[in-house]
């Protein structure tokens, strides 16, 4: 004995009126689409700002290290510069030690 498996056959739904619901939808929930929008805008701005500022670090680093390749000082964003005898002109012990202590960590595969 065969069964046959009833099927509800809705009326197939066109891309045009696919697109219009999801609009009405994002049109009803305007607010919360542009939140949304506007707070990953925010959050790509905020991690490039980040991965820009840690690349200037690095260029720091490496301007102050001795020996280094590097002859002219690393360009600061908008044009400014720290003044003369700034903590970043002349890195202190602490910042050797934690950057010895990061490349011991980086070799050695430890957190």
């Amino acid at each position: 004995m065969r069964f046959r498996a009833r099927s509800r056959s809705a009326p197939a739904a066109g891309d045009g009126a696919l697109i219009r619901r999801m609009l009405g939808l994002a049109w009803r929930y305007r607010r919360g689409c542009f939140q949304a929008l506007g707070l990953q805008v925010l959050l790509l701005v905020l991690a490039l700002s980040g991965l820009g500022l840690m690349g200037l670090g690095v260029d720091i680093i490496r301007y102050h290290l001795p020996g280094a390749a590097i002859t002219k000082p690393p360009r600061w964003p908008c044009g400014w510069t720290p003044p003369r005898g700034h903590a970043s002109a002349r890195p202190s012990r602490k910042c050797w030690r934690m950057t010895r202590c990061g490349r011991s960590s980086a070799v050695r595969g430890m957190p």
